[in-house]
């Protein structure tokens, strides 16, 4: 049996180190929809490099995030 994959929609995240709590580094996540399927991880990587420009913390992860239908061939 083969699967193949229907994308439904992405989403840009990008995590950035928040403020020490309690002694503990925290992270903050920032999500961005409605992200074209068509676009290439270069560009994504781009688009939360130039968007971490208007932030005051450091980015600690850019991510990708997928949300995709499986369907039997």
């Amino acid at each position: 049996m083969a699967v193949t994959l229907v994308p439904k929609s992405t989403r840009l995240q990008v995590k950035y180190t928040g403020p020490v709590v309690n002694g503990k580094q925290t992270i903050v996540s920032k999500t961005y929809s409605k992200v074209k399927a068509a676009a290439t991880e270069q560009a994504l990587y781009e688009t939360a490099q130039a968007i971490a420009t208007l932030q005051t913390n450091a980015i600690h992860s850019i991510n990708k995030l997928v949300d995709a239908e499986m369907n039997e061939i």
